[in-house]
């Protein structure tokens, strides 16, 4: 069964902290982050449907140390699924969709980090295309060459078309989510 996402996740390997039930605390580590969730790798399982607190930690990516560290919100669990053992451990892949932040900054704050990462995902994608061009012009005669560089670019068209795509659509997602927020 195929999965629709309605926002591109990233990856994101932070530390997260999670509250539920009668006060059970678990923590873990993040797998991927969206505006709308996130995919957490933790050591037991939190059932679908609960409610959830979560304090996640966001990581110095940036000199404005006002956009980093702890962030709070409320979620609620929407999947859990068995990943693997390790040392007798079982671990849980736990999918949360945030549902109410308190201080309104930490939606922010989630947001530009969000943002921060598309970017730095546009540009992995730039320099890897460029990395790939470079070993093709070394190995190649200009026939090939001509060959390469066509479908270089088309590649670099689609790639870039499903990058605005995908800006497009998380602007939607912004602008709708301000204007629920109103």
């Amino acid at each position: 069964m195929s999965e629709k996402r309605k926002e591109h996740r990233l990856r994101a390997n932070m530390p997260i902290q999670i509250v539920y039930g009668s006060g059970a605390e678990l923590r873990g580590r993040t797998e991927n982050i969206s505006r709308l969730g996130t995919y957490v790798e933790l050591p037991q399982d939190i059932p679908a449907g609960q409610s959830v607190s979560l304090v996640l930690e966001l990581p110095a990516y940036t000199r404005d140390a006002s956009l980093t560290g702890e962030v709070r919100c409320g979620g609620t669990v929407f999947r859990t699924n068995p990943l693997r053992s390790a040392e007798g451990q079982q671990w849980y892949g736990v999918g949360i969709f945030f549902t109410d932040f308190p201080d309104p900054r930490d939606k922010e704050k989630v947001s530009i980090f969000v943002d921060h990462l598309i970017v730095e995902e546009e540009q992995e994608i730039k320099e890897g295309l460029k990395r790939r061009k470079e070993k093709e012009s070394a190995h190649v005669g200009a026939a090939e060459k001509k060959d390469l560089a066509e479908r270089r670019d088309e590649f670099q068209k689609e790639a870039l078309d499903l990058l605005k795509q995908i800006s497009t659509r998380l602007e939607a997602l912004a602008r709708e989510l301000r204007a629920r927020k109103k």
